[in-house]
């Protein structure tokens, strides 16, 4: 599941965005135990979310997938951004027999499929999603 997106909630839709999304944060935890869940899987991991999740006395234990982009997919648009789209998606891979070099100059050894796997595995993901 996505924890962290409050569906229909957006910065542009209200002022209250931040009070309104640190209180659907807050319930998160109490809500999925009163439901009967006693594990959740995030597929979009952040470390800070998940340390604010994990941080609540009560929560069903936590598991998150590490996610996997390509460097001429949909999320490069994340490189207009201050920050760049390597520092967004460290583990970003890329395809040798594709037609650009790899973004900041990265080494791309360093961006193959086992690399990438074998760097989430390392920072604790159960499973791995594609973008």
């Amino acid at each position: 599941m996505h924890l962290y997106h409050a569906t229909g909630l957006k910065p542009g839709y209200t002022e209250d965005f931040d009070a309104l999304y640190d209180a659907y944060v807050d319930r998160l935890q109490p809500s999925f135990l009163y439901f009967g869940y006693t594990s959740v899987i995030e597929l979009n991991a952040r470390p800070e979310a998940n340390q604010r999740f994990n941080a609540a006395s009560y929560h069903p234990r936590l598991f998150h997938c590490g996610a996997l982009v390509l460097d001429d997919g949909y999320f490069m648009l994340d490189a207009i951004s201050e920050v760049g789209f390597a520092e967004r998606h460290p583990t970003y891979l890329h395809d040798p027999s594709a037609n650009h070099p790899t973004p900041d100059g990265d080494d791309p050894a360093n961006h193959t499929p086992e690399r990438s796997v074998a760097v989430q595995v390392e920072e604790g993901a159960r499973c791995i999603k594609l973008h």
